[in-house]
């Protein structure tokens, strides 16, 4: 037997449970969710944190979302416990899924956004149970790597996802000299554009054939944000005489 404190300093205890045994609740926990805006719908009255177990075959992508008035609803990022990642929504996808409550909502849904074909079988469950907390960083999941010919701008496209921002981890940046430069009284810059204060990156200006400078830089402990949510993050090395670049960025999501 477990015992713990209420909020109000109160002891309660709850029996452990055992192998074997069957707890009766004659609720529905699964519906099928086989057409556009089919939806499962909860109240809430204080819970903070919900479940979506996701089964079944299709082509189709469910949003789960949030209500205060119980009418107008506004979408939640979903943690996939699977891959560890944030997302908007779930498309294509079976598992188990995440997501917080916000304080004052009501109402609380999972519908279907898009459709093709198939059933999802979607099963919603929420309780007041403690809030995610993850005692590791979120794990930088995608990258971004680019080469080009010498000469070429090097322009590469960190693509934003609606509702969520971008969050670099490290930025690799790699000059090589196709040809030997000549000298110049300013620096070849490097670039940014959707992070806050667009920051830039100098490189010397001189450098004899196959000769290189690498950049790393490593925000692990405190990534780079993007500086809007759901806009693209573009990182531009120019197109530059006898230079090739290549450059390498680790980011999330979130």
């Amino acid at each position: 037997m477990a015992t713990i404190k209420d909020i109000f300093g109160n002891d309660q205890s709850y029996l452990n449970r055992l192998g074997g045994e069957v707890l009766v609740d004659s609720r529905v926990k699964s519906f099928s969710l086989g057409a556009l805006n089919a939806e499962v719908v909860s109240d809430v009255d204080g819970q903070t944190f919900a479940q979506v177990d996701v089964r079944g075959t299709f082509v189709l992508t469910l949003t789960p979302s949030y209500s205060i008035d119980g009418i107008n609803f506004f979408d939640l990022p979903v943690w996939n416990r699977g891959l560890e990642t944030f997302a908007f929504s779930i498309s294509n996808q079976t598992g188990f899924f995440s997501f917080e409550i916000p304080v004052g909502a009501s109402k609380i849904r999972v519908r279907v956004t898009s459709f093709s074909s198939g059933s999802a079988i979607v099963a919603l469950s929420s309780n007041r149970g403690v809030q995610m907390v993850y005692t590791k960083p979120i794990p930088t999941s995608l990258i971004l790597s680019t080469a080009t010919a010498i000469g070429t701008l090097n322009n590469p496209i960190i693509t934003g996802l609606s509702g969520l921002f971008i969050y670099i981890t490290k930025i690799i940046i790699e000059k090589h000299c196709g040809s030997a430069l000549t000298p110049a009284a300013t620096p070849i810059v490097v670039t940014t554009v959707g992070l806050s204060g667009n920051p830039s990156f100098g490189f010397k200006t001189l450098g004899p054939q196959g000769d290189s400078e690498i950049k790393e830089l490593d925000f692990t402990s405190s990534p780079l944000k993007s500086s809007t949510i759901g806009t693209n993050v573009t990182i531009q090395c120019p197109a530059t005489v006898g230079v090739i670049w290549r450059l390498q960025a680790f980011y999330y999501v979130g």
